[in-house]
């Protein structure tokens, strides 16, 4: 009874053993799955976390390749803008060209007119007939004191020297002016044989000036003014 109490004993001790280890197992384990409980836990929350990234960087995805399609669509449509101000400028360029090329023409168009009008007024003015007081405006304006001396040597109280003063007109033929009067006021006489005369001298004068006769002549259609 010694030996099997002995032996009983022991197999106590060893079951207590056993029981000690396996309850030291038990709450090793016990320990280890609230480590492993709490790793998944930390796992399932760092999912969640990495979820919710995934989908916010999706949605930035999503979001950047929208904005990518529409810079694309406005980049485009820059483009195609940008060629038809392009076309445009060269459109507007040539009618510029156009329009300076037609203003050059009626540049020229309208010296043309300019002086054909200057001429046709001109011609106008020229074959205008003038009223009666222009006519005699123009007459008095251009009339000026003529003084002629004619001189010849005296024989026994006659003859010798013979002044006249008149009033001429000027007139031109477009390249020379003349001052015109009637034979009548001057010491000339139209007869034959005309009045021995040795020298004939004269001055026009008007407004304080004077200036020589050169030369006495008289007009071819009507002898009567020289």
């Amino acid at each position: 009874m010694q030996a099997q109490f002995a032996a009983a004993r022991t197999n106590v001790e060893e079951l207590s053993r056993q029981l000690q280890s396996a309850s030291a197992q038990a709450q090793a384990s016990q320990q280890k799955l609230a480590q492993t409980e709490a790793e998944a836990q930390h796992e399932s929350e760092l999912s969640a976390a990495l979820r919710q990234q995934l989908d916010l960087l999706t949605r930035s995805n999503q979001a950047a390749l929208t904005e990518k399609q529409r810079l694309a669509n406005q980049l485009q449509l820059a483009e195609v803008e940008k060629r038809a101000a392009a076309d445009r400028a060269t459109l507007m360029q040539q009618e510029v060209q156009a329009t300076r090329a037609e203003n050059a023409k009626l540049a020229e168009g309208f010296k043309t007119l300019a002086t054909n009008s200057t001429q046709l007024t001109q011609e106008i003015r020229e074959n205008r007939a003038l009223a009666p007081n222009a006519i005699f405006s123009q007459f008095v304006s251009n009339r000026v004191d003529a003084e002629i001396l004619a001189s010849r040597p005296s024989f026994l109280g006659f003859g010798g020297d013979k002044p006249s003063k008149t009033k001429t007109l000027l007139v031109t033929d477009g390249t020379n002016t003349f001052a015109m009067c009637h034979v009548d006021d001057t010491p000339l006489k139209l007869w034959d044989p005309g009045t021995d005369w040795d020298k004939l001298t004269g001055t026009l004068a008007s407004q304080n000036a004077h200036v020589a006769i050169r030369s006495l002549s008289f007009h071819q259609q009507d002898p009567g003014w020289c």
